[in-house]
């Protein structure tokens, strides 16, 4: 086993006593770029690595067996593991939000569907026609325009936009990766 196997192995074994979650970018045969798989370090041994793997969204997502000599790179702590840790920790409290094909929102209009939102405090993501992704609570809704308290993917606040629903490619409302970014800006809001 080489140098850098070895690093890998001790720092998975730290992660597996510690509990910590671990990014792990494994080569393939299928693609020139490594795959990214996140999770908690089942086991490790000198020549192989059993990972528990958890989805973007903190669910459980099977388990994995590769190889140490197949790991191109680590990636232990930042924001990321952070939120898919908060995620995780919260599985069953984190997607409360059920739009049901059975019930007539009324939502076809767009600016029926972005009041919807604000009335109700969903979190929203629009993509518009030049492929920019806007995501967020709704703050005002204008006969043409909407107003979006944007909120980033780990949580934070990010100003506001201002879109002109014409643009409005697509609009999501209260989605797993909506909820998801919610409760993750709620938690570090302390709520």
């Amino acid at each position: 086993m080489g140098e850098t196997q070895d690093k890998f192995r001790a720092v998975l074994a730290h992660c597996k006593a510690v509990g910590d979650l671990v990014e792990c970018y494994v080569e393939t045969d299928v693609s020139d770029f490594p795959v990214c798989q996140c999770g908690f370090v089942e086991s490790v041994n000198d020549l192989q690595l059993s990972l528990c793997l958890l989805n973007g969204y903190g669910e459980p997502d099977g388990i994995i067996n590769v190889r140490l000599d197949e790991i191109v790179r680590l990636q232990v702590g930042g924001k990321l593991l952070d939120n898919i840790r908060i995620l995780y920790e919260n599985r069953g409290k984190v997607f409360t939000e059920e739009l049901l094909p059975s019930q007539d929102h009324g939502l076809a209009d767009p600016l029926d569907a972005m009041n919807y939102a604000r009335e109700n405090r969903l979190l929203v993501s629009i993509l518009d026609d030049y492929k920019g992704r806007t995501a967020g609570f709704v703050t005002e809704v204008g006969s043409d325009w909407v107003q979006i308290e944007q909120i980033l993917p780990d949580g934070q606040s990010n100003g506001f936009a201002l879109v002109r629903t014409e643009d409005i490619a697509r609009l999501d409302i209260g989605g797993k990766q909506e909820q998801s970014t919610n409760f993750i800006h709620q938690a570090k809001l302390g709520r």
